[in-house]
């Protein structure tokens, strides 16, 4: 994976680089470049493949126990959206810009209920926590259609890098005596390849500085997740590594993921995230050089005036 990883990279630098090049020769007098900045916030509608399913699925489950006449009380924070930041180096001329592009958007979950266990004899708090976290790292190639001394609107392309997180932390407290009495850990890490392609707009204020918004489609889809669970109780840890992997439980209509495919699963499959999905970023643009002021054409002395 590494090896593909480094493919892509050196892949996109040889082919931003020849059109650099190419286009400095042909525009020429117009290539002249300078240095921006960008950064700003980050979002996107995404819903991460099966880490989406898995919320939906388990927000459900949980609200229609906790209407039915049982011991449950349940309460949940989930996030609409993918949240974050986000940042830009790179250089620009009249014409285009190519830049290295990096930040972190994550959504993270949480479902928590009390309940009351007969065979355990107490009343208990599971507090569980859902976190999923991407890092894309990109190069990217803005294409100006209109650059004008107020506004500018380009065409966005860019390959890169995904550095993806899921991390499910789960304990069950006594609700006497305060005590966790059983933790869970389950991380799962993958890098992939993915696409970039949408629209940006810049907002000049001045030559220098000025507000960028940028909307754009991601395409990706990690598999073969690894994968490692930790349990305990008390502090007590028996690690295990193997792949992810996502069940959804036909009986009670419940999903999870392991770390390994569970004995007498009946529905269960490798886990696939999917990074598909509008991102939107906003922020501010600083520049760094002399604007783009055509040269006055210098008047030559007339000459053999007769």
């Amino acid at each position: 994976m590494k090896k593909q990883n480094v493919s892509l990279l050196k892949r996109s630098i040889f082919i931003i680089v020849i059109f650099v090049l190419a286009a400095g020769f042909i525009f020429g007098e117009s290539f002249k470049p300078r240095f921006y900045l960008k950064f700003g916030g980050a979002g996107s509608t995404m819903k991460a493949g099966d880490f989406g399913d898995f919320v939906t699925i388990s927000d459900t489950y949980w609200q229609k126990v906790s209407t039915q006449p049982s011991a449950y009380t349940y309460t949940s924070k989930i996030p609409s959206q993918f949240l974050g930041g986000s940042g830009e180096i790179g250089i620009e001329t009249k014409r285009f810009s190519v830049g290295v592009s990096a930040g972190v958007i994550r959504k993270q979950v949480k479902m928590d209920y009390i309940y009351t266990s007969d065979l355990m004899g107490g009343s208990y708090t599971f507090n569980g926590q859902y976190t999923f976290t991407a890092v894309p790292i990109f190069l990217l190639f803005h294409y100006k259609l209109i650059d004008s001394k107020m506004f500018t609107a380009s065409l966005t392309i860019g390959e890169g890098v995904y550095l993806t997180t899921y991390k499910e932390e789960n304990t069950r407290t006594n609700n006497t005596t305060s005590i966790p009495v059983t933790t869970e850990t389950l991380k799962g890490k993958r890098n992939q390849p993915g696409f970039h392609a949408g629209a940006t707009f810049d907002i000049k204020l001045t030559s220098n500085i000025g507000f960028y918004i940028e909307g754009a489609y991601r395409f990706s889809k990690l598999e073969n997740i690894n994968a490692e669970y930790t349990t305990g109780d008390t502090g007590s840890t028996t690690p295990t590594k193997d792949t992810l992997y996502y069940t959804l439980d036909p009986n009670t209509k419940t999903a999870f993921f392991s770390a390994g495919k569970p004995k007498d699963a009946l529905n269960s499959r490798t886990a696939v995230f999917k990074m598909n999905g509008v991102s939107l970023s906003a922020g501010i643009k600083i520049t760094l050089g002399k604007g783009y002021k055509k040269e006055k054409p210098v008047a030559l002395p007339n000459e053999g005036i007769e």
